[in-house]
């Protein structure tokens, strides 16, 4: 068997590249349980999932386009990325900053 890089059914990059299809495009009873209660998958990577879906449907809503099928170049998307770790250093140095002026509680 070929090995895809691709999910066969959305395109999208796989994780693991034995695969065929990604874990969104994948039956749910045939995933395996990572963390099951009460029935239903839980945990923090559920939860990633979700906000990975959602913001899916806001950047599909704002851009019109998928992530796969965008035309930017290969610096465009380095690009992009490193504003995104720059946001994100700004955003760990105020909670950092935050927290080391914060009145300490007894």
């Amino acid at each position: 068997m070929t090995t895809p890089v691709t999910c066969v059914k959305c395109k999208e990059w796989l994780a693991e590249p034995d695969r065929d299809l990604c874990y969104v495009c994948t039956p749910r009873t045939t995933l395996p349980p990572t963390d099951i209660k009460g029935g239903e998958l839980s945990g923090i990577e559920l939860q990633v999932t979700k906000d990975i879906a959602m913001r899916q449907q806001w950047g599909l809503a704002k851009y019109k386009t998928t992530v796969a099928d965008n035309p930017l170049s290969r610096k465009q998307w380095l690009q992009h990325a490193y504003e995104e770790a720059l946001d994100l250093a700004v955003y760990l140095k105020k909670v950092i900053t935050d927290e080391t002026n914060a009145v300490p509680r007894d």
